[in-house]
This record gives C-alpha cells, sequence and structure tokens, in this order.
C-alpha cells in the first residue's frame, strides 16, 4: 500500500474516533449539565487545544524521527482535528505568542473569531433563506 494512502486511512479511522468522542461529549455535556450551553463542545475544545499541544510539544522536542509522519497525521489531524478544529486554532495561536510575533497572533485570533461569527451568521441566513425563511435559529 503506498505511504500516501495508508496516511490517508489512518487519518480516516482516526478522525471517525475524534468525531465520535466529540459527539459523545456534546450529548452528555448537554445529558448532565444542560443545553443552555455547548458544555459537549467547550469541553472538546478545551481538551483538544490541551491535548494538540501536549502532543505537539511533546512530540517536537523528541525531534522529527520520534513519531511517523503517519502518526502524527492519524493524530493531529484525524483525531484531533476532528475531535475539534480548536485545537489546531489554538496551537497556531499561543506558536506564534511564544515566537514574539503578536501581530500574527492578534490577526489569526481575530480572523478565526470574528470570520467565524460572521459565516456561522452567513450560512444561518443563508439557511433560513433556502427553507423558505423566518425562524432565529
Amino acid at each position: 500500500m503506498p505511504g500516501w494512502l495508508s496516511a490517508g486511512l489512518a487519518v480516516f479511522v482516526a478522525g471517525g474516533a475524534g468525531a465520535l468522542l466529540r459527539w459523545g461529549l456534546d450529548v452528555g455535556g448537554a445529558r448532565w449539565l444542560g443545553s443552555g450551553f455547548g458544555w459537549g463542545v467547550a469541553a472538546s475544545n478545551l481538551l483538544g487545544s490541551l491535548a494538540f499541544g501536549l502532543i505537539w510539544a511533546y512530540w517536537a522536542s523528541r525531534g522529527a524521527s520520534a513519531v511517523s509522519p503517519t502518526m502524527r497525521a492519524a493524530v493531529l489531524i484525524g483525531f484531533l482535528g476532528a475531535f475539534t478544529t480548536f485545537s489546531t486554532f489554538a496551537a497556531h495561536v499561543g506558536q506564534a505568542m511564544t515566537q514574539g510575533r503578536w501581530w500574527l497572533a492578534a490577526g489569526t485570533l481575530a480572523l478565526h473569531n470574528v470570520g467565524g461569527i460572521a459565516a456561522a451568521l452567513l450560512g444561518m441566513a443563508a439557511g433560513r433563506a433556502l427553507a423558505g425563511g423566518g425562524g432565529a435559529g
């Protein structure tokens, strides 16, 4: 099997596991803490950010040969990418901050947060329009 195919398969399988865990946290958070706030989503974002930072720094400190590119892709892109895309975003902002690249960190924060909210609002409006109007959700 070609390397790109085995890496792609690893990302696919790990992504499925990450997505299932995120779904479980979302359902469990709503069940145990109520549905008024996205507790499960917050948990996956915070836990995913913690895990991404921990794993990324750990592997980086051990050197490039410490983990295969396939394993790196499966864990960071597949599992944590599906568990939460916020983890990658947080790691990028954190890296820019630790490098003293404050404008990059601030710009990334603004782009992802303001842009993400704007895109979500645009998507909500388009969804309502496609569904025939009305409604707040």
